[in-house]
């Protein structure tokens, strides 16, 4: 009777033995947390702790941290920061007016991103494109436009530095016998020259992703197109483009959100001693961020909230048009 009571209590019916007598069911063995017994759970935190806890650390932690100081600044004598309000902004928008190099990184940040939308983007469809199709010199474009990511970037810049100040000078010299400065030394072709090798760098990792993800594309559309007697050029707009479309747009919202981030490898170039009509402003808050001390954070952390409060909702409203408005291949 008692054994019948635990049975109906419990939920779980009695089962009779081979003689026939009943038996009572066992009690759960291991407890469970979240679902999981106890060694699964213990392995499962062993892997996602050190994850999660890099996480709240240098994201959590330090972007609020960062947003704390946008409102401090650092008392000497106290030896600590303390609210101001918004004194750190009124600065920024003072020096915005008053600072030639903080305008004109702004100016330069802009700059290159257009050129890099423009360039490189595009760029970069057309040589995956070509590379896609296998045409002649397809597997040595391949080559040149990704060796710069195997190479070490400083490597990459010394040898750049070498051959736009020593080599082009020597064989400007030895052709026309006139002597020139380097493109890098001559303060006209500086910008340009940087800008161009910025450029130019970025172009291996977007070719590579662009290669391989027109190679998933079906050849039976390419073929199905062909015999339809579309051109190459039609085949890139019309077929391989809308295909593509949210690798592109991955690229593009990447390039929106870092336009006040991107330092068009001026580090590389000049340490923290770029020219100021050089500089962006991804450039020139590293630089500063390097060189400064406590007085100077809380004006660098709203100057670096400022700016996200810029791009981060005109990302937002691209990818939302991109999605939207782009090409489709339905």
């Amino acid at each position: 009777m008692n054994k019948n009571k635990y049975a109906l209590e419990s939920g779980v019916q009695d089962s009779p033995s081979a003689e026939g007598e009943i038996i009572a069911p066992r009690k759960a063995g291991i407890k469970k947390i979240f679902g999981m017994q106890k060694s699964h759970f213990f392995f499962y935190l062993s892997i996602v702790a050190f994850p999660v806890l890099q996480f709240l650390v240098f994201y959590v932690y330090m972007n609020l941290n960062s947003f704390m100081l946008s409102f401090q600044r650092y008392d000497i004598d106290a030896r600590g920061f303390v609210w101001n309000g918004l004194e750190n902004f009124q600065r920024i928008f003072q020096d915005f007016t008053s600072d030639e190099a903080l305008s004109a990184s702004v100016g330069n940040s802009i700059n290159l991103f257009l050129l890099n939308l423009v360039f490189s983007n595009f760029g970069t469809i057309v040589f995956s494109y070509y590379i896609y199709k296998d045409y002649p010199g397809s597997k040595i474009f391949k080559v040149i436009l990704y060796a710069p990511h195997i190479i070490s970037n400083i490597i990459v810049v010394i040898m750049f530095k070498f051959f736009v100040d020593t080599t082009i000078p020597k064989i400007w010299l030895d052709l026309f016998g006139q002597e020139i400065y380097g493109l890098l030394a001559n303060k006209d072709t500086q910008y340009v020259t940087v800008l161009f090798f910025s450029i130019w760098i970025s172009f291996g990792t977007q070719v590579l992703v662009y290669s391989g993800t027109m190679s998933s594309i079906s050849d039976s559309v390419i073929e199905s197109a062909k015999l339809d007697g579309i051109t190459p050029v039609k085949e890139l707009f019309y077929i391989v483009i809308p295909m593509v479309w949210p690798t592109t747009v991955t690229f593009l919202i990447s390039a929106f959100a870092g336009i006040f981030t991107n330092q068009m490898q001026l580090f590389s170039f000049f340490g923290s001693g770029a020219d100021p009509s050089l500089q962006t402003f991804g450039y020139l808050l590293y630089a500063k961020v390097q060189q400064g001390g406590m007085t100077d954070y809380p004006y660098l952390s709203a100057l670096g909230l400022l700016m996200t409060c810029i791009a981060a909702p005109l990302t937002l409203l691209v990818r939302w048009a991109l999605e939207k408005y782009g090409p489709s291949t339905t």
